[in-house]
């Protein structure tokens, strides 16, 4: 195993692209990385992000491995284009952060441009997340199945809730 850095003392999380497993992004307690190699070379990506940032969860997209969106602390999103370093911050609609996953964020597999984060959900590529309605819980996990476009939710009380197919309802909310 190959040390990144002499300094790094922690690693927060990691992702691999599911179309070319050389490519891997990962946080530390000083950065964030990616390998395009699978691990034999290293380069920060920290770009316009301050070296001290603690992310709580990084995923790279299923259509396009050089797009990554990561979970920042407790109550921000950034999203990037691996290759240029620049992380955009999404809004959050309301900007109520006590709502917010600690753990995750991430890409819609079948609907291109969607995201979601427990009671958070963006429909136009990561710039503004909207609240999903008046579910009440925090979601702890979601799946949506790539042929059947259902979408679930399970919610930190242990109810599964499903919706088929993912959309936006006339008002612009979530339809669960």
């Amino acid at each position: 195993i190959k040390k990144i850095d002499s300094n790094i003392y922690r690693i927060g999380c990691f992702d691999q692209a599911k179309d070319d497993f050389n490519k891997i992004v990962v946080t530390t307690n000083i950065g964030i990385y990616k390998s395009l190699d699978g691990g034999l070379k290293w380069d920060k990506i920290n770009g316009n992000l301050p070296d001290k940032i603690m992310v709580t969860h990084i995923e790279l997209s299923p259509y396009d491995s050089n797009k990554a969106v990561m979970l920042v602390g407790f109550a921000e999103i950034y999203k990037a284009d691996i290759n240029s370093n620049i992380w955009i911050k999404s809004k959050v609609e309301g900007e109520d952060k006590s709502a917010f996953s600690k753990y995750w964020v991430m890409f819609d597999p079948v609907n291109t441009g969607w995201f979601y984060t427990d009671q958070f959900y963006s429909s136009d590529n990561g710039a503004l997340f909207k609240k999903m309605g008046e579910i009440g819980q925090h979601i702890c996990c979601i799946a949506v199945d790539k042929s059947s476009k259902m979408f679930y939710a399970g919610m930190s009380d242990g109810t599964l809730y499903t919706c088929d197919p993912v959309k936006e309802d006339s008002s612009g909310g979530f339809e669960v």
